[in-house]
């Protein structure tokens, strides 16, 4: 396990994560989220916005490389402008993205005790695809594919 570790010498996060990465890679080998058995929304957190991004289309493990970005543990990625990190850090229990998909019921469990005075942000639906020249990481990213979500 320790061989998956790739330090981060000076970047936001102590460890970059893409030697773990390569492995999901493999083990993915491509996989959309479109493509997955039952519907997939990987949350992120636009860390300059302050707002949630959906990730509902694209790679997999695009998706989920944003979504295990802890700064100051795991590097933030940079994807199409857009500094993301794990989606917790904005909504740890995001329940809209379930609200639009069919289900007969939905589970969630909540650790953390209710926040007061926040005031929601619309989140924005991102695609994990390609979008060249936004200043994507490489040419891993996402576009966005839809208006704020109201």
């Amino acid at each position: 396990m320790l061989r998956l570790l790739d330090p981060a010498v000076g970047a936001p996060g102590a460890i970059r994560a893409e030697k773990l990465m390569a492995g999901v890679r493999e083990l993915l080998d491509g996989v959309r989220i479109e493509q997955l058995p039952m519907p997939f929304t990987a949350v992120a957190t636009d860390l300059l916005a302050r707002r949630a991004v959906w990730f509902q289309h694209g790679p997999v493990d695009v998706a989920v490389r944003v979504s295990i970005a802890l700064p100051p543990a795991i590097t933030p990625v940079m994807i199409n402008g857009r500094l993301l990190a794990d989606g917790g850090l904005m909504e740890p229990l995001p329940m809209a993205p379930t609200t639009i998909v069919p289900a007969d019921a939905v589970v969630a469990v909540s650790l953390k005790s209710a926040r007061a005075n926040t005031h929601p942000v619309a989140a924005v639906r991102e695609s994990a695809d390609p979008h060249p020249g936004h200043g994507g990481e490489s040419t891993r990213g996402a576009a966005p594919s839809n208006p704020p979500v109201k």
